[in-house]
């Protein structure tokens, strides 16, 4: 039996599961938004007093990779590295658009072989995105895309029926309408999500190094230079 613990950071929430294999165990999760910094430590510690373990019985560590919210994933990156640094265990980085369409294919399997499409807010009109086959298999890559100039979904026949989670769906129903062939799902980013793709992962011993790991951040953080000294 492998306990993991799965850290997701990569919206505005902060959310951390506990899982045996593939079973949740606990969830905690912070809805008040970008308080990653502030409160990632509490809410590990407290999930682990509220599962009843020891720290030490972690055997994995997960946490998902990007992309999403810059800060976020940065925080969720750090603290994963140190909890495995110290403890000596593996750490798990799972692709967090990835995660998204993992739970629709296990939320919907229609007759229709249908597209799953995570979306990732970025900023208003942008989103992180790719697209999945019913199979599993990415048939869009990951990319930035401006909903107001792109219609990424192109390549894909008419026929599909499109299966969109994440908290860019939105912005992307905002923009095209709610049209027959779409199901907007209310799958969002959550630690609860990584549970199944850590535990694949940790069966076939696919870990991440410790030192060199870094989030897929996909766009460099928005900075505003000060003009003081220009």
């Amino acid at each position: 039996m492998a306990i993991i613990c799965c850290l997701e950071t990569s919206s505005a929430f902060c959310s951390i599961s506990i899982s045996e294999n593939d079973r949740i165990v606990e969830l905690l999760e912070e809805r008040d938004a970008y308080r990653h910094i502030e409160v990632i430590s509490v809410i590990f510690k407290g999930i682990l007093k509220k599962s009843g373990l020891d720290v030490h019985e972690l055997d994995a560590l997960a946490v998902s990779a990007g992309p999403g919210s810059f800060t976020g994933l940065r925080v969720g990156a750090s603290f994963a590295k140190g909890v495995c640094f110290s403890l000596g265990i593996p750490l798990i980085g799972i692709d967090t658009l990835e995660s998204l369409a993992l739970a629709s294919m296990n939320s919907y399997r229609g007759k229709l072989a249908p597209v799953y499409c995570p979306m990732i807010e970025v900023r208003p009109w942008e989103v992180y995105s790719c697209a999945y086959s019913s199979t599993g298999r990415k048939i869009i890559p990951t990319q930035i895309i401006d909903l107001r100039e792109s219609n990424f979904l192109r390549t894909l026949s008419d026929e599909n029926f499109i299966v969109f989670s994440g908290n860019g769906l939105e912005q992307y129903k905002n923009l095209n309408g709610n049209k027959k062939k779409n199901l907007f799902t209310n799958i969002m980013n959550s630690a609860k999500h990584l549970i199944r793709p850590a535990y694949r992962e940790y069966q076939k011993r696919n870990f991440s190094d410790i030192v060199s790991f870094t989030p897929r951040y996909v766009k460099a953080p928005n900075i505003t230079k000060s003009k003081k000294f220009v």
